[in-house]
């Protein structure tokens, strides 16, 4: 082949004055400065089936080096390689980085790229394990902020618990003082209510008297009592005063108490009244009858009941009334109601009598 026809696979220009070979494969010539860059061409050696990088079928060895594969026994110049003199490198040849990439297998690329996706995962991985390693840092510090919390709040909770305890333990001592005290205060009401009964045993209530400017109760007694047919001197009356209303939106005239020297007197005058009204049940005890006013108004005489006694009769009457109960009486400061005449009677002692009245 002569020099003018050479097809260059290297640096590119037509220049047979240097030192190259040609490949057995391709036939493309190789000047030996661009395969061996380093410029040592003492040990190169020509081999007469030498192949070109592009050619060689095998990988390049992993210390890169490009010089064809030695066969000793070989002279060491063949028919196809010529020597040239030493030249040196044209200015516009390229770069040894440059021939060496010019050169590189598709195995040393796919090697090179292998060890740059190694080289960034590596990189990539510690990047983000220091990513991570901050973020478990934030993570763990949280946690442990959660876990004093939790310890904090969990003591907290024992401490709330305990003191409900105790606060359950009063509370229940406290209730069952409150029934103990609820029980003595009935208990104490009972005998107050008892006592003040007992302050009236001589007492007797007029009710419905029509009051009058400059009135004389004491008279106003002595004319019922001479209309039921007892008749009372001033000795026998220790006190006789109109009380007070309980309801002073009430047009009921105030009610006179009389007190008596004895029980026995009370009770005679007491049963005077009541034997008058059954003798006279179409003309009871009234203003006409006992001479006090021309206007006729009935008169009602009545044990003097303490407070207590005196709402709970009331509230006796008022169940009776709604039951069709026919008796509710006094008897010695008790209450008593009953059905129909052919009923027993119930005592009232309290409300509670009262709610179960059927």
């Amino acid at each position: 082949m002569s020099e003018s026809s050479l097809s260059w696979g290297c640096c590119g220009l037509d220049n047979s004055e240097e030192e190259y070979i040609c490949c057995s494969q391709c036939g493309h010539a190789y000047h030996i400065n661009c395969l061996n860059p380093n410029g040592n061409t003492s040990d190169f050696e020509i081999v007469s089936d030498w192949n070109c990088p592009a050619c060689k079928p095998v990988r390049r060895s992993l210390n890169k080096d490009v010089t064809p594969a030695r066969q000793h026994g070989l002279n060491p110049i063949e028919r196809n390689a010529s020597k040239r003199p030493n030249k040196r490198m044209a200015l516009s040849s390229p770069s040894e980085q440059k021939e060496s990439a010019a050169y590189m297998t598709h195995n040393d690329i796919r090697d090179l790229v292998k060890e740059v996706i190694k080289s960034e995962l590596k990189t990539a991985i510690s990047n983000m394990s220091e990513t991570f390693t901050n973020e478990l840092r934030a993570v763990k510090d949280e946690m442990r902020n959660m876990r004093d919390s939790m310890s904090f709040i969990n003591i907290q909770y024992e401490e709330i618990i305990k003191q409900n305890n105790i606060n359950s333990e009063i509370i229940k001592k406290l209730q069952s003082e409150a029934v103990d005290m609820r029980s003595t205060i009935t208990n104490l009401n009972n005998r107050i209510n008892q006592i003040e009964q007992a302050t009236r045993a001589n007492n007797l209530e007029v009710q419905c008297v029509p009051e009058t400017n400059g009135e004389n109760t004491f008279e106003m007694i002595q004319k019922i009592g001479n209309a039921i047919g007892y008749s009372i001197s001033e000795s026998s009356v220790t006190h006789c005063i109109r009380t007070a209303k309980i309801n002073r939106s009430s047009s009921r005239p105030r009610s006179i108490v009389v007190q008596f020297n004895s029980r026995k007197t009370r009770d005679s005058f007491m049963a005077a009244a009541i034997k008058f009204n059954k003798s006279n049940p179409h003309d009871k005890l009234n203003t006409v009858s006992a001479g006090i006013s021309n206007i006729k108004r009935p008169i009602y005489i009545t044990e003097h009941l303490s407070p207590a006694n005196k709402a709970l009769h009331a509230a006796a009457r008022s169940r009776a009334k709604a039951l069709n109960y026919k008796y509710v009486w006094v008897r010695d400061g008790r209450i008593f109601v009953r059905k129909d005449d052919g009923a027993n009677y119930n005592l009232i002692k309290s409300i509670d009598c009262i709610n179960k009245l059927v």
